[in-house]
């Protein structure tokens, strides 16, 4: 590992090459589907803001026992899109410091049923949220949302959206609006590695 930046704004970044914990791992599928760069990074749970709630019965068709496995979460920083482009292409470990710098937007349910896994990381694709190509949308006539009010709930713990509210869509290189799980790799972590604790890998 090397520090690849440590900024007191955006956070500690840890550069790995290779990373040998991500398999499954299709960055060309990706980089034709998305207009965004192919990023991965994984994230401390404790950090992450939330914007929606979740139900029990999200958490049942998924079973985290050998590891993380499926599409990373879709991560985006609450103030400012700078930490996007500061982290490097390809894999990487970022610690953002304090709750709700950096939200989750898609995946609440792997990210709960991660808690209860005992899981300190999570594999998260990174978007730039203020840009045109990152859309918003909503589940079944639901109010519209906006950015800022996703960012502002990221920050604060003790206010969220109803399930499933919203849908974090991407316009790819062929103008086709495609949700994260339409171009995302599939990852596998296993379950010791996203056990290590923060201050292992950090301090």
């Amino acid at each position: 590992m090397s520090a690849a930046e440590n900024s007191p704004n955006l956070g500690k970044i840890l550069e790995i090459s290779p990373f040998p914990w991500f398999i499954n791992h299709q960055p060309a599928r990706s980089s034709r589907l998305s207009p965004l760069p192919f990023k991965l990074v994984l994230i401390p749970l404790k950090f992450l803001g939330e914007h929606e709630q979740w139900t029990a019965d999200g958490l049942k068709a998924v079973d985290y026992t050998p590891g993380f496995a499926g599409p990373p979460l879709v991560v985006a920083h609450a103030q400012s899109d700078d930490w996007y482009h500061q982290l490097p292409l390809g894999t990487s470990v970022y610690h953002p410091a304090y709750y709700g710098k950096i939200g989750n937007g898609d995946g609440h349910h792997r990210l709960q049923l991660a808690r209860a896994s005992g899981f300190h990381w999570l594999p998260a694709y990174p978007v730039p949220l203020r840009d045109a190509r990152v859309i918003i949308d909503t589940w079944d006539g639901k109010p519209p949302v906006t950015k800022d009010q996703i960012c502002q709930l990221f920050t604060n713990p003790n206010q969220v959206l109803s399930p499933t509210t919203t849908k974090w869509k991407f316009q790819g290189l062929d103008g086709q609006i495609r949700r994260a799980m339409e171009f995302l790799p599939n990852v596998f972590i296993p379950a010791d590695h996203l056990r290590i604790p923060l201050e292992k890998i950090f301090f």
